[in-house]
């Protein structure tokens, strides 16, 4: 809490200016005084206990860090001092926080009532799996509170029968909260089948093929539907091939159905523009088809530039390019005397790793390509295998999101114009919430980063009576993430976003390397140690 104080060289204590959530309970707290950026890294296990971490004295600061919205892990360098040097007496509090809502309600659940099975006409995300749910009978909205707690289980909160309803509250789109009022069911309540689905756990990589008739091409269209149940297709000659299944292990799946489609719009043959609504057609059986699948779990870690890989003479080396193969697995590599050095690893937490395999390769033996973080892929991990773990590595791995989102990213729903992104939000693990303003309505998105300009859609949501500090970025949270959920809607996302200070990235010209091998800032260097 910004009670928390900091206890300078003169034992003044003084109250904190700055914090920095880090995630798990990790925080950063700075103070700017005497013109001096002091700051400790900890981590909270009481309101009153911490456990210390580092601290950073930083007498040169960028303008950025001294403002509590732009104050980031990035601003966390500069001189290292003891863990006596500042003292910190914290005051914490433990925040009651809206979670996401891990199911997610589709448009196969069922109200069925005496006259007839309804489909919903508006679905609204309260959090924390809350969910109303409303149907339109003759001229009776009927509205469920629910939440939900498998993919046909859930537990009914409370039901509103309206007959007095506005228009907007019978559509998704401009369904709000104020939408759920009216009287209480007479008598029993109709009965609702429940019809929920999970974000996915397996992500589709390149690899996967498609074989439909006597063609065969590497899927290029790819959507993921939730509960690891994915939608693949490919573009050739004016048909749209595509089927639906279930992922069940890196190579295995089941097969729920097929469909393709001639002459289909423009907009369902681009992986950016690829959504469900593009899944209709002539059907296709199960003989008709038959598919290669190359899958992997999404990773939790990510690679930090404090990485190292171990030289033969004992040397620290910088990883300066690391290539993400899911499921926690990376390579890791190096440019050292000329030669290519890469070790694959399975990352198990902040500082440990299992080997897994090396590869290495002298100058003239590796493309150049290979030499370049923007380029290096697992294409490039070749060459020689001395099938031992001849180059360890010192792994430094975090699960916060190693991709930014730059302000030049833009969000367009349907045939609408792109709009620029206003709000931003980091959940962790390339996971974001982008946010923006189109008309009265507040359109956001939830999105892995999987690239510089690529990602995954993993939920939309349209709020039109969203809280006043939902529209600042200082006070956007996960919190603002509900209303509408869409269905059927199209969003076009064209991405902008750049690997961020904490990920992995060469380090120089800001560190230089000692005899030893370990990294140091620049000014404690001598000329001649530091890099080019």
């Amino acid at each position: 809490t910004r009670a928390t104080e900091i206890e300078n060289d003169d034992h003044h204590f003084l109250k904190i200016t700055l914090k920095f959530d880090l995630g798990g309970d990790i925080w950063i707290v700075a103070l700017y005084d005497h013109e001096k950026l002091e700051m400790i890294k900890l981590k909270v296990t009481g309101p009153k206990t911490y456990k210390w971490l580092s601290t950073k004295i930083a007498s040169e600061t960028e303008n950025q860090c001294l403002s509590e919205e732009t104050f980031t892990t990035g601003c966390f360098k500069g001189e290292d001092k003891s863990k006596d040097a500042y003292k910190v007496h914290l005051k914490a509090s433990k925040e009651k926080r809206r979670k996401d809502s891990s199911w997610h309600v589709t448009y196969k659940t069922t109200l069925k009532t005496k006259a007839a099975a309804l489909s919903p006409v508006a679905t609204y995300d309260l959090g924390n799996n809350v969910w109303i749910i409303a149907f339109l009978q003759k001229d009776i909205l009927k509205m469920l509170k629910v939440r939900v707690t498998g993919p046909s289980a859930k537990v009914l909160l409370g039901a509103r029968y309206s007959g007095e309803f506005d228009k907007a509250c019978t559509k998704s789109e401009s369904f709000t909260l104020s939408c759920y009022k009216g009287a209480d069911p007479e008598g029993k309540v109709d009965v609702l089948k429940m019809a929920a689905s999970q974000a996915s756990s397996w992500d589709i990589i390149s690899g996967t093929s498609m074989t439909v008739g006597r063609s065969t091409q590497r899927v290029k269209l790819s959507f993921d539907m939730g509960d690891d149940v994915w939608i693949l297709g490919f573009w050739e000659d004016n048909m749209l091939s595509m089927i639906k299944i279930r992922i069940i292990g890196a190579t295995s799946f089941v097969w729920m159905s097929g469909r393709s489609m001639r002459n289909p719009n423009k907009l369902c043959t681009k992986q950016q523009t690829f959504a469900e609504a593009c899944y209709k057609g002539k059907k296709l059986e199960k003989d008709d088809v038959s598919i290669k699948l190359v899958a992997s779990m999404a990773s939790t870690w990510s690679i930090t530039f404090r990485t190292t890989i171990t030289g033969a003479d004992g040397m620290l080396i910088p990883a300066i390019l690391s290539a993400d193969l899911g499921d926690n697995v990376w390579i890791v590599g190096t440019v050292y005397d000329e030669s290519l050095r890469m070790v694959k690893i399975r990352i198990r937490g902040p500082r440990t790793s299992v080997w897994m395999a090396t590869r290495f390769s002298k100058s003239g033996a590796f493309d150049a390509a290979c030499a370049k973080q923007e380029t290096f892929s697992k294409e490039c991990f070749k060459g020689t295998d001395p099938k031992w773990d001849k180059f360890p590595v010192r792994v430094k791995a975090t699960q916060a999101s190693v991709w930014r989102v730059e302000p030049k990213t833009t969000v367009a729903v349907g045939d609408g114009k792109p709009l620029s992104v206003r709000l931003t939000l980091d959940l962790g693990s390339n996971v974001w919430i982008l946010g923006t303003f189109d008309g009265k309505y507040l359109r956001m998105v939830k999105i892995r980063v999987t690239g510089s300009s690529q990602s995954t859609l993993i939920a939309a949501r349209s709020d039109n009576a969203y809280h006043k500090l939902c529209a600042e970025q200082r006070s956007f949270t996960s919190a603002c993430f509900k209303g509408a959920v869409p269905a059927g809607t199209i969003w076009h996302i064209k991405l902008k976003a750049q690997q961020a200070g904490r990920g992995l990235e060469p380090p120089c010209p800001r560190f230089c390397r000692l005899q030893n091998g370990y990294m140091q800032p620049r000014r404690k260097c001598r000329k001649q140690q530091c890099c080019a």
